[in-house]
C-alpha cells in the first residue's frame, strides 16, 4: 500500500476536510442523527448479558432474534464500557469519525483500479463531498453502515488485488476482510460480493482464480462460523430467511435502481 508525498498530502488534507464535512450534522445535534434506536438498545443488551450474544433484543418488547452481524454492537459496547461514556454519546459522533476512514479506504481502491494518479486524485474528490458518499453513514444507524462501508471497500481492493496477482499473502487479507465484512452489514456483504465477482470477470477468468476464490468464500465461511452458527442453533434459519424475502420485496427498488444508475443521476446531485 505505497503511496508517495504528494499522494499522501492529498488523500490527508481530503481525509481532514471529509471529516468536517462529516461531523457538522451530529454536532449541530443533541442526538444521534435520524435512526439507529434498534442498534442502541441491541448494545445495551449486549453489555447487559455480559457480552455474550443475547437470544433476543429487548428493543419494544418485540421478541427480536439477536441476529444481526454484531462486530459493531461489541465495538461500540466494549468502548463505552472501558471508557466510561454514554454509548449514545458515541453513536452521535463515532459514525463520523468511522466514515472519514472511508476516504483514503476509497483512494487505495481507486488507485488500484484506475490508470493515472489524476483520475484517483478526481474520483477521491467526489467521494470526498458527494452526500450520497456518506449521509446515511453519520446517522446513529451508521453504527453498522460506516463499518459495513469501510470494510467492504478494503475486501474490494483485496479482491481487485487477489485476482490480478493470485498470491497468497492477498489471499489472505481477503478472507479477514471478508470476514469483518459479514460481521458487520448485511447488505455490504452484497455489495462486496457482486464486485469480487466482477473483478474475477474482469481481470482473471481463470479456472485457478475460481478455486482460490472459492477457497477464499470457505475461509470466510469458517471465519464467521462462531457467529452465523449460533443463530442457527438458537432460531433456525428464519432469520436469514426473513432478510432474503425483504430483499425480494425490494426487487422491483433494486431494478428501478439499474435504470437510475444510466440516467446518471444516482448520486442525488441534481447539478
Amino acid at each position: 500500500m505505497k503511496i508517495d508525498r504528494v499522494s499522501f498530502a492529498l488523500v490527508f488534507f481530503l481525509t481532514l476536510v471529509g471529516f468536517a464535512v462529516r461531523i457538522s450534522a451530529p454536532l449541530s445535534a443533541s442526538f444521534p442523527l435520524n435512526d439507529g434506536g434498534l442498534f442502541y438498545k441491541m448494545i445495551l443488551d449486549l453489555q447487559g448479558n455480559h457480552f455474550i450474544l443475547p437470544d433476543y433484543t429487548t428493543y419494544n418488547n418485540a421478541a427480536l432474534p439477536f441476529a444481526y452481524p454484531p462486530f459493531a454492537f461489541y465495538f461500540y459496547g466494549l468502548i463505552a464500557s472501558a471508557g466510561q461514556v454514554s454509548v449514545l454519546k458515541l453513536m452521535q459522533f463515532l459514525p463520523s469519525i468511522v466514515s472519514a476512514l472511508t476516504i483514503p479506504a476509497f483512494y487505495f481502491l481507486a488507485k488500484e483500479i484506475l490508470v493515472s494518479k489524476a483520475q484517483a486524485a478526481l474520483a477521491l474528490l467526489a467521494f470526498t463531498f458527494v452526500p450520497r458518499a456518506f449521509d446515511w453513514l453519520i446517522m446513529g444507524g451508521g453504527v453498522t453502515r460506516a463499518f459495513g462501508l469501510l470494510f467492504a471497500l478494503l475486501a474490494m481492493r483485496q479482491a481487485y488485488i487477489f485476482f490480478s496477482q493470485q498470491s497468497q499473502d492477498t489471499s489472505l487479507a481477503m478472507i479477514g476482510l471478508g470476514a469483518l465484512v459479514v460481521y458487520t452489514h448485511p447488505e455490504a456483504v452484497t455489495h462486496t460480493v457482486i464486485s469480487a465477482v466482477f473483478f474475477y470477470l474482469w481481470k482473471d477468468r481463470s479456472m485457478k482464480g475460481l478455486m482460490w476464490a472459492i477457497i477464499a468464500a470457505l475461509g470466510i465461511l469458517l471465519i464467521t462460523t462462531p457467529w452465523w452458527l449460533t443463530i442457527l442453533t438458537r432460531h433456525g434459519l428464519d432469520p436469514f430467511l426473513a432478510a432474503m424475502l425483504a430483499a425480494k420485496q425490494n426487487s422491483y427498488n433494486a431494478l428501478t435502481g439499474l435504470l437510475i444508475l444510466f440516467r446518471f443521476d444516482f448520486t442525488e446531485e441534481p447539478i
